[in-house]
């Protein structure tokens, strides 16, 4: 399964340009014929701009890049001066640091923010049971339904924010969502703001 230009709206997820070319590859690159799925890449020009990690079994993520390739796509370019081109596969893809929204299902549903290590929608969190691949297509056209303007402009604000380092102290509220609709607020004790901070990088 791949989303539609039209659910990602809705998830705040990048679109799929019409220009981009589609190239997919085996997930097992020393071993093609023992792949257990693809990988899906959308470049525009020589830069790779989204990855489908796709899965036999149905499972899948989506992410964002922005990673400049050369030798006619087969290498990815250095970051810095003293870096190296390294070899266009998914195993070096998954040592790039994406952007922005991801999407992955794998029996749940995450919807979060690799900029900001911020999640905006959890099936785990919200208490969703595990779903079929049927019941993510029902799930989504649910979703996209019950989307308003409101939503859509929330989701968008949460896809495009940049990422804050804050300073936490014993007695401040910890705020998050645990569904679309609802959010927890619980106060900080001491004992629990070492793993917080673990939990968010900060």
């Amino acid at each position: 399964m791949e989303l539609t230009n039209e659910q990602r709206k809705y998830l705040g997820l990048e679109r799929i340009e019409p220009h981009w070319e589609r190239v997919e590859i085996p997930n097992n690159c020393v071993k093609p014929e023992l792949s257990t799925g693809k990988d899906i890449l959308f470049f525009d020009g020589d830069v790779l701009r989204k990855v489908i990690w796709s899965h036999d079994n149905g499972n899948f993520r989506e992410n964002s890049y922005e990673l400049r390739t050369q030798d006619n796509r087969t290498m990815i370019a250095p970051l810095t001066k003293r870096g190296k081109p390294k070899r266009l596969n998914g195993v070096n893809i998954s040592r790039c640091t994406p952007h922005g929204m991801y999407f992955d299902y794998n029996g749940g549903i995450l919807i979060a923010n690799y900029t900001t290590q911020q999640t905006y929608y959890s099936s785990a969190f919200a208490g969703v049971p595990r779903m079929e691949q049927r019941e993510l297509q029902e799930f989504l056209d649910q979703w996209c339904a019950d989307t308003t303007n409101g939503d859509l402009d929330e989701i968008q604000a949460f896809a495009h924010a940049k990422r804050r380092r804050c300073k936490y102290k014993e007695g401040d509220f910890f705020r998050f969502k645990y569904d679309r609709s609802n959010d927890l607020r619980n106060p900080i004790f001491s004992k629990e703001l070492s793993v917080i901070l673990k939990q968010m990088g900060a």
